[in-house]
């Protein structure tokens, strides 16, 4: 197994094209619709830049999980309007009124189908197995999400990785969301 800035290093490769076209396989697999997604665009940002290029005082939906071994905190953003569109594709209900435990755990199941495809790919990469935590969805004011989630994990680094990704169904709107790679106290 390599050393642990290593693992650092990987989880940010791992964030790659390949990663997304299998993300995009998982969800097409899942649904049965043609799942496209991809990055937008890349950046290592100080935290006082993340937090205040995130806060627009507007409802936001956060996905958090850990990457266990690597003290790794993965942070999904989406609006709303964009996590209530992935919950109907995830859950084959465009046009139909979805109850908000309904949508809640279809965004449960994007967190997982996102983390489990990184750490699928950490695990090939590091030859040892590579887990995370159930997600947690939190749908609250990004100021809010940024006090409590984010300002923490980011104060203790110097960097911080964000992508900004993209996910289309066939024909349909892009839908943006950003995902936040903090390393832990101690990698």
């Amino acid at each position: 197994m390599r050393g642990k800035k290593n693992l650092v290093l990987l989880v940010s490769e791992s964030a790659s094209k390949g990663l997304c076209e299998r993300i995009s396989n998982s969800i097409s697999e899942l649904t049965g619709l043609p799942i496209k997604v991809s990055i937008k665009s890349r950046a290592k940002k100080a935290p006082e830049e993340i937090i205040t290029s995130l806060s627009r005082n507007e409802l936001i939906v956060a996905i958090h999980s850990l990457i266990e071994e690597q003290k790794t905190h993965v942070i999904l953003l989406l609006s709303v309007s964009g996590a209530r569109r992935i919950s109907e594709i995830l859950l084959l209900q465009a046009n139909m009124e979805l109850s908000d435990e309904e949508a809640l755990d279809a965004l449960r199941e994007f967190g997982n189908i996102v983390f489990g495809t990184l750490t699928s790919e950490l695990s090939r990469k590091v030859g040892g197995k590579v887990t995370y935590t159930l997600p947690e969805v939190v749908i609250d004011y990004d100021v809010a999400i940024i006090e409590s989630l984010i300002a923490p994990l980011a104060m203790v680094k110097d960097v911080i990785e964000i992508l900004e990704l993209s996910i289309t169904s066939g024909s349909e709107e892009e839908l943006g969301f950003d995902m936040l790679m903090i390393p832990g106290d101690n990698v």
